[in-house]
């Protein structure tokens, strides 16, 4: 075979590959090494960790956080889709709540949102407090901008850490279970768990994103953690295991 680079996050098979590249933060525990030997394969150069995430030239480097003492502004990232209609619930409910903790909530609408329409709505409902986001072209400035993050645990949790944003995340599909966990258990994010398996998700997550809001040592230790963790120049260090 030629001179391949692939990315994987499952390690489901030996692929045969020069470089095999698994920048998730669980990627480390998978057992390439047993893979390719049971399978006969000779074993690809691994690019393993959330070193190597590619991420865009703007989260390259961020400089490192200062937390601040009083939380005002919270992201909310629900992915591209939002199929369980995660943003639509967390606005409902905010339209609900009069004063809404005090936070602002800035919300970024993935291209797929079936929700656009009554998003829009709802937000009028708030009164100022939901702040809608589209077609975001300097992701890392809005997420510099806020003080703490709710997002789905996707490929957003790798460009919260490199700006070094406090998050809470949760898992809205299968393939989101293990980087949710991860992250926890490396007391990097606080998970809100499975939101499928919840009776008011919507609850849940704000409930739990005001919990840490409220926490400056948290915030403070969660961020330092995550900067530690993605500087945003996995691209570089991939393209020179090329050369």
């Amino acid at each position: 075979f030629g001179d391949v680079t692939y990315i994987d996050d499952l390690a489901a098979f030996a692929y045969p590959a020069k470089r095999v590249v698994n920048y998730n933060i669980y990627g480390p525990g998978f057992n390439y090494e047993g893979l390719y030997k049971r399978a006969g394969v000779a074993k690809p150069r691994l690019l393993l960790g959330p070193q190597y995430a590619p991420l865009r030239r703007q989260f390259q480097n961020s400089p490192l956080r200062e937390q601040p003492q009083i939380v005002r502004s919270i992201l909310v990232s629900t992915g591209g889709a939002d199929p369980q209609h995660i943003a639509l619930q967390l606005a409902g409910q905010l339209a609900a709540c009069p004063s809404g903790g005090g936070y602002e909530y800035h919300f970024i609408l993935g291209a797929m949102n079936p929700d656009a329409g009554r998003l829009k709505e709802a937000a009028q409902a708030c009164g100022g407090r939901v702040i809608l986001h589209q077609n975001v072209q300097d992701m890392a400035g809005l997420m510099r901008q806020c003080d703490l993050a709710v997002s789905a645990a996707g490929s957003t949790l790798y460009e919260l850490c490199a700006c070094g944003v406090p998050t809470v995340t949760y898992a809205v599909a299968d393939n989101q279970l293990l980087g949710m966990d991860a992250f926890e258990k490396q007391g990097v994010m606080v998970s809100t768990g499975d939101v499928r398996a919840l009776g008011k998700p919507a609850e849940a997550l704000i409930a739990r994103a005001e919990e840490v809001a409220q926490d400056y040592k948290k915030r403070k230790s969660l961020a330092k953690k995550m900067q530690r963790l993605v500087d945003g120049n996995g691209a570089g260090r991939i393209a020179g295991q090329i050369k």
